[in-house]
């Protein structure tokens, strides 16, 4: 009788053991995405800032990502990162991000149009607002 305490008692524990451990190893996992997510829409930010002036033809200051990135469907397994321009909600754009390298490869929007700097340069003061998920 005193066998089967025993028994259910290590069973017990090591349930627990198995399931702390899985809840570590995943909630790692989960940090080490959101953290290369974040390299990634720094180098979005960055690069989009030294090459696109807002609608109206300013310089950008503010990037805010806005959405999760969202894998594409076709064989390239691109991401698309989506992202608004100086706090204002309506210039929404968007960058694919090759999923191999991390190269970040197009910029679109269907709600602004991308105006081109004459000349690409270093930004100073960019203020990132990164995607956080909830």
């Amino acid at each position: 009788m005193m066998q089967k305490k025993y028994i259910w008692l290590i069973s017990i524990v090591a349930v627990i053991v198995i399931i702390l451990i899985g809840g570590k190893i995943y909630m790692n996992s989960l940090d080490k995405s959101t953290t290369e997510d974040k390299k990634i829409e720094n180098k979005i930010a960055k690069e989009f800032a030294r090459t696109y002036l807002t609608p109206e033809k300013q310089e950008v200051e503010e990037i805010t990502f806005y959405k999760a990135p969202v894998e594409q469907s076709d064989a390239t397994g691109n991401q698309n990162y989506f992202f608004y321009v100086n706090g204002k909600e309506e210039w929404k754009a968007g960058a694919s991000v090759n999923s191999q390298n991390n190269e970040v490869w197009a910029f679109g929007s269907d709600d602004i149009e991308l105006i081109e700097k004459s000349d690409a340069k270093n930004i100073k003061n960019l203020k990132i607002n990164y995607w956080e998920p909830k």
